[in-house]
């Protein structure tokens, strides 16, 4: 499966990612939706990656694409030490000039 660059470097992001992994593959005011929670700006993302890894280790693994919405979704198999792991979970990315502009994970 091949996914847009930047789409394919936030799967492959390291765990504990700086400002520089994110800003490069985040517009600086994307928008991250995870867990009912809103996250602003590169800064924020940051935050909320490293926060997200550190409480809840977890591997994403692309499995199947389609669009919805004009969004590109991508249903990865999420893993890591929490009560049900393995799940599916959508990936609902929009794209600005090849970065990511918004990420809805639900």
């Amino acid at each position: 499966m091949t996914l847009p660059e930047s789409v394919q470097a936030f799967f492959d992001l390291p765990k504990p990612a700086s400002n520089r992994d994110i800003e490069a593959i985040f517009v600086p005011d994307a928008h991250v939706r995870d867990e009912a929670r809103d996250h602003k700006g590169t800064e924020a993302i940051t935050t909320w990656w490293r926060e997200t890894n550190e409480a809840t280790p977890f591997t994403a693994v692309p499995k199947s694409t389609g669009h919805s919405d004009g969004r590109l979704v991508v249903h990865a198999e999420v893993s890591g030490s929490f009560p049900g792991s393995p799940v599916m979970l959508g990936h609902y990315f929009r794209l600005r000039d090849g970065k990511i502009e918004e990420l809805e994970i639900k």
